[in-house]
């Protein structure tokens, strides 16, 4: 929920991306190098020494990031999704996963063409939208707090 509060993006999309992604965390890409959305090294990550690993993916021997953490592996993917290439997923609330799906598989994320329908079946089997609204639902608050007035501000 800390990366929908921070991005907007919805935390069913991750954690669903994630799941499927590193098969729940067993993905060899997932054990040795905490890459837990098949996150591929592109050339400004291999040129700044960044670490990598190989591996067979849709081609063989293609170049993954390593990163030092889970917690780096789900920063990494929202700035991924914060990029211009996947601008089109900002358009939708955080609630809307299926939008934010859509646009990140139209913008090139994922080859699999069920790939949307992967990540809405974990997402219904498990009840993530319930994390997107509980996520929404802090944030008002959290807005609320900051923007009602205290009763001291309040003239009698």
């Amino acid at each position: 929920m800390r990366q929908q509060k921070k991005y907007g993006i919805p935390a069913s999309v991750i954690l669903s991306q994630m799941a499927l992604e590193s098969h729940w965390g067993s993905s060899t890409l997932a054990q040795a190098g905490f890459n837990y959305f098949g996150i591929k090294a592109n050339r400004s990550w291999l040129n700044s020494g960044l670490p990598y690993s190989v591996h067979d993916d849709d081609l063989k021997g293609e170049k993954f990031c390593n990163f030092a953490s889970p917690e780096a592996s789900m920063e990494y993917h929202s700035m991924l999704l914060m990029s211009d290439r996947y601008k089109q997923c900002w358009r939708y609330s955080s609630t809307d996963f299926h939008n934010w799906l859509v646009s990140i598989k139209s913008a090139g994320y994922a080859t699999a063409r069920d790939y949307v329908q992967k990540c809405e079946s974990i997402i219904f089997k498990y009840k993530l939208y319930l994390y997107d609204a509980a996520a929404q639902k802090l944030w008002y608050r959290i807005c609320l707090l900051y923007t009602s007035p205290s009763p001291r501000d309040v003239e009698e």
